[in-house]
């Protein structure tokens, strides 16, 4: 199993680790400081809390558990995000653009809806396939089968420090399933509020001039089999899409190759996940095609 070891400090007890930086237990979450007591984590993880602490533009971050424990499993998980959202948007016209040519300007509510849908999605893809340092605890009424996927991590392909236990072969093909529930809500939603601004547009359009034509054709109905279609592409291809590069070309090749050299790791994330996100907006297009859930009058 991959694991991430550059720090002499695991040879030290979690105790002697804060000696050494000259912290008290009460600058260490709680959540962190425990696992660590517990075994759950290597005392790597304490080392690279502190080195995060180091910079100004992490700090106030560090103090939001869900983004700190992603951190501290990859402690460059901020700019692959920024990488993904800034090429997002510009992916996802270009890939409308080609599939729609000469009927981009006549269908530019879906053009919007897309975009908006695409961009909410993908951050909440980033967020949730992204290596996480500790599972997430469920509540002791949680049923047998969700307290097992919370023994899952967070992507299948994760590495984990030195030690750290590793996930069995079965957590992390559960892994691959686990962040479905959360992502076909979040598409279903965003699919919602991107295409009822888009009918709304078309009628206030149609209602300022009632001579306009064309537009998109969506009654409720038509934006309900939308949503529930592309929430089902979020929980199922944007979700297995964002864990392979996450954890495979990311965490396996970019960090492992480009240990030293950042400007070359962020260049690798920055072209595979632009050709994610281009490859995942053209097929969310065709996909919504190809099930005749985009109409246009006109």
């Amino acid at each position: 199993d991959g694991s991430k070891d550059d720090s002499d400090d695991n040879v030290l007890s979690w105790n002697q680790v804060l000696s050494k930086y000259g912290k008290s237990q009460g600058e260490v979450p709680q959540e962190l400081l425990k696992a660590v007591q517990d075994g759950k984590v290597g005392v790597q993880a304490l080392v690279e809390f502190f080195k995060l602490s180091e910079n100004n533009l992490i700090r106030p971050l560090l103090a939001l558990a869900p983004i700190r424990d992603r951190l501290l499993a990859d402690s460059t998980f901020m700019n692959k995000a920024g990488i993904d959202m800034i090429v997002g948007g510009v992916a996802q016209l270009l890939a409308e653009f080609q599939q729609r040519q000469d009927r981009f300007q006549k269908e530019l509510d879906f053009v919007v809806a897309g975009v908006v849908t695409v961009l909410l999605a993908n951050f909440a893809a980033v967020y949730s396939t992204a290596p996480t340092l500790i599972p997430k605890a469920t509540k002791a009424t949680a049923s047998a089968i969700g307290k097992w996927f919370s023994s899952c991590p967070d992507n299948a392909f994760q590495m984990v420090l030195k030690g750290q236990t590793p996930p069995a072969l079965a957590q992390r093909v559960g892994a691959l399933f686990k962040p479905m529930p959360q992502l076909f809500v979040v598409g279903f939603i965003a699919a919602a509020g991107g295409y009822a601004y888009t009918a709304a547009s078309v009628a206030l359009r149609k209602w300022l001039d009632p001579s306009s034509t064309g537009g998109a054709s969506l009654p409720p109905d038509a934006i309900a089999k939308i949503s529930v279609a592309i929430g089902a592409y979020v929980a199922v291809s944007t979700n297995w899409r964002y864990q392979v590069v996450a954890g495979v070309f990311e965490a396996r090749m970019f960090d492992v190759l480009f240990a030293k050299q950042i400007a070359l790791r962020s260049a690798g994330s920055t072209l595979v996940r632009t050709a994610n996100t281009y490859l995942g907006s053209y097929w969310i297009v065709s996909y919504l095609r190809a099930l005749d859930l985009q109409k246009i009058d006109g």
